[in-house]
Order: C-alpha cells, then sequence, then structure tokens
C-alpha cells in the first residue's frame, strides 16, 4: 500500500534531474534498476529464499523506455547509490531528535514541489532549501553547545562550525547559497540553482549527522552543472 504522503528526491538520469518517490518499505524488499518500466508482482531469490523486488524506475516520473535501456552497469548502480542515499537520509532527517530538524522538512518538500509543479517557482525552491539548509546548520551548533541568533545567514551560521565540520561541507554551501538570501527583490533562480540547492541540503545533512564512512558515500551526490 502505498504512503499517504511519500517522500519525494531529486535523481539525476543522463544529466537530467527527475522526481522519484521514495516509496516505504513493508519488510524486506530488494531494489533494482531494468527497463522493465511495467509495475507488476517480482521476486528475489537469496539463499533460497525469496523476498519482493521493486525496480526504482517505476517510482521515476516522466521515465522512458528509452532512456531506462540506454542505462549502463555503472550508471544503474550510481543511481542506485544515490537512491538508497536519499531514502536513508530522509527517513533520519524525519526522526531527527531535534524535532525543529522533522518540522522543517516541510521546506525540503516545497523546494521539491515548486520544481516540478505545473507551474514551477525555481526561486521559491531555492529559498525553501535556503531555509532548510540554516535549520540544518542551527541544530548541529545547539547540538554541541553553541549559541545562534536570530536571522543569522547560512553563511554566519556555517562561520560557526568546527573546523572539521566546516571543512566537510564547504564545497557544498555555495550551491545552497547561489539560491539568494532571502528579501531580495530582484532575485532569480534557474531550474539548475533550485535542483542544485535541494539535493545539497540533503547533502549537507548526511555530512553533518552521518557516521563518517557514510559521509564520503556523499560525495557523488551533488550536482548538474559546474
Amino acid at each position: 500500500m502505498d504512503q499517504e504522503n511519500p517522500d519525494s528526491f531529486i535523481l539525476i538520469i543522463k544529466e537530467e534531474p527527475y522526481e522519484v518517490i521514495l516509496k516505504e518499505d513493508q519488510g524486506l524488499v530488494n531494489k533494482t534498476i531494468d527497463s522493465d518500466l511495467k509495475i507488476k508482482e517480482r521476486w528475489y531469490t537469496v539463499n533460497g529464499k525469496k523476498i519482493p523486488e521493486i525496480n526504482i524506475l517505476w517510482h521515476v516520473k516522466g521515465i522512458t523506455s528509452e532512456t531506462a535501456s540506454s542505462l549502463d552497469t555503472r550508471e544503474q548502480i550510481l543511481l542506485l547509490k544515490d537512491y538508497l542515499r536519499g531514502q536513508k537520509a530522509l527517513n533520519l532527517i524525519k526522526n531527527h531528535p531535534d524535532n525543529s530538524i522533522s518540522l522543517a522538512k516541510c521546506d525540503y518538500d516545497t523546494a521539491v514541489s515548486c520544481i516540478f509543479s505545473d507551474k514551477p517557482d525555481y526561486l521559491s525552491s531555492c529559498q525553501a532549501s535556503l531555509r532548510f539548509a540554516c535549520q540544518i546548520v542551527k541544530a548541529k551548533l545547539t547540538g554541541t553547545g553553541k549559541t545562534i541568533e536570530d536571522h543569522e545567514t547560512l553563511a554566519g551560521l556555517t562561520a560557526k562550525l568546527d573546523d572539521a565540520d566546516f571543512q566537510e561541507i564547504e564545497d557544498i554551501i555555495p550551491w545552497i547559497q547561489k539560491s539568494h538570501e532571502e528579501g531580495g527583490n530582484d532575485a532569480s533562480a534557474a531550474f539548475e540553482d533550485a535542483v542544485n540547492a535541494v539535493r545539497s541540503s540533503v547533502a549537507l545533512y548526511i555530512k553533518l549527522f552521518s557516521d563518517k564512512k557514510d559521509e564520503k558515500k556523499s560525495r557523488a551526490f551533488l550536482n548538474i552543472s559546474s
């Protein structure tokens, strides 16, 4: 049964962003990628035991059989890893012990929906990602006993991080700051800005709150433009 409000994530497939719906697993489920886009009951056998199997491309909006068929083995592996990282990160965000993080996830949801809505609003998406990123850094700072002021910018917040944490995220922050600090009447944003800001905000969470071994796996998480 589908979730009432499933999470959305952005996958980069053949250098193009696609929205994927992250379905909640009902028990042990094997995830794979192949060109068969017809949703149907499938099973995977391991050690003589059959478990349900899904093709994650079933839940990628707008994917075509031509695109699915063009993915080589390396691309399939990277996409599957990206999908699993996103699924894990969003689950952790929703269940984060700091309630402000789970509440701030509505900004992440807004950021994604503004990109893929019938009337896209890339600036609003960027600003929502910026708010979400600020809340992530605030949670990290307060968790280590540091004080923060009201209405601090992302740059101001990240400057208060310990050197080790700042070095981990310094390559991510420009993609989020590119989304403009709030309040600029003449601000604008492109599709690529919005996509990079969303994905960067999730990567920010992974780097600040995941185990070190998981942080290393997030390096392929970004981006669609250089």
